[in-house]
């Protein structure tokens, strides 16, 4: 767990990780130079608990270089990782751990439950369905949060092997720790998801996702699929957001280029090159149409609505960058 000025909601979660069915050995917990009470909670959950482990950085270096320095000093050879603000389902790492093993995946993860306020009784609704997971989707948008995944402690030891810490801090602008991690592991098809809520995620009002607000924009009509194309057709937005899919595009080329081995990673690349051929503007929503059942969040059930999004995927993939603008 990484921590920043998180003294409103760190008992609540540490209270669910201890809580938790499945032995933990150890409690790596690293404070970003917070200014509130953060570490003076986490020393009294310290004293009355060894397996809690705490350090703190000489200077804020941002979340990525914070999560891999905290994830170098782990000892066990499975890897749980924690937002400061989550509430965990005592039955999480139980679950986790058996479908690691059970399926040899270098990470397993799970769906989520988001809530806003104080407690999980206020949960919100989350999508049921089995999400894309693999390359084709991660070039778009990452769908294995870092605060559901379970990983075996060699994947971090191969990336910090294989790829420069010059080129782990060029990724970091494109990439959080959580992404580079499930893009190597889907590049060897290590990745495994367990389609069930085994935590309460945290959805502030103020923070980007914010919370539910944005739901009736995102339900599934005519209308709302009409003003998405509208939107995203927009001259001005499309050059602003451009910039951000390029950089997304190269530094994923650029990461899996370090794992020449990899067994998965065909389909992205020939998305990538239909992306940068001169006759994108066919090659692209061509490609994105034959790895339909990939890119978009969840397998459509009619096969004609899948085509029609896929090849309109070329336009309407902006609005997963439009955060950006802000």
């Amino acid at each position: 767990m990484c921590t920043y000025n998180g003294a409103a909601f760190i008992p609540a979660q540490l209270d669910s990780i201890l809580s938790q069915n499945y032995p933990i050995r150890e409690i790596i917990i690293q404070d970003d130079q917070s200014t509130d009470d953060t570490l003076r909670i986490l020393q009294a959950y310290a004293i009355r608990d060894s397996r809690i482990r705490i350090f703190t950085v000489d200077k804020r270096r941002g979340i990525n270089h914070n999560f891999i320095t905290a994830i170098d000093k782990a000892q066990g050879d499975l890897v749980a990782w924690s937002d400061q603000d989550d509430v965990w389902r005592p039955d999480k790492l139980d679950k986790l751990v058996a479908d690691i093993r059970k399926e040899d995946s270098w990470i397993s993860f799970h769906l989520t439950q988001g809530f806003i306020g104080n407690c999980p009784a206020e949960a919100g609704p989350f999508d049921r369905r089995t999400p894309n997971f693999g390359l084709e989707r991660e070039l778009f948008l990452g769908t294995v949060p870092g605060h559901t995944m379970l990983f075996r402690r060699e994947l971090h030891r191969m990336i910090r092997e294989r790829v420069p810490d010059r080129t782990l801090e060029q990724l970091s602008e494109a990439f959080y720790y959580d992404a580079i991690l499930s893009i190597v592991a889907n590049a060897y098809g290590k990745v495994h998801v367990i389609v069930e809520p085994l935590d309460f995620h945290r959805r502030l009002p103020t923070s980007a996702s914010g919370g539910f607000v944005k739901r009736d924009r995102m339900k599934r009509s005519a209308s709302n699929a009409i003003l998405q194309i509208l939107r995203c057709m927009n001259p001005l937005r499309r050059r602003k957001i451009r910039p951000y899919f390029v950089r997304r595009m190269t530094y994923l080329s650029r990461l899996i280029d370090c794992f020449p081995d990899a067994t998965h990673t065909g389909n992205v690349r020939h998305m990538i090159q239909s992306y940068q051929s001169p006759w994108k503007i066919i090659q692209f929503p061509c490609a994105l149409v034959q790895n339909r059942d990939r890119i978009l969040y969840a397998k459509e059930d009619h096969e004609l609505t899948a085509v029609l999004r896929a090849a309109l995927f070329a336009i309407t993939y902006q609005d997963y960058f439009a955060i950006n603008l802000k």
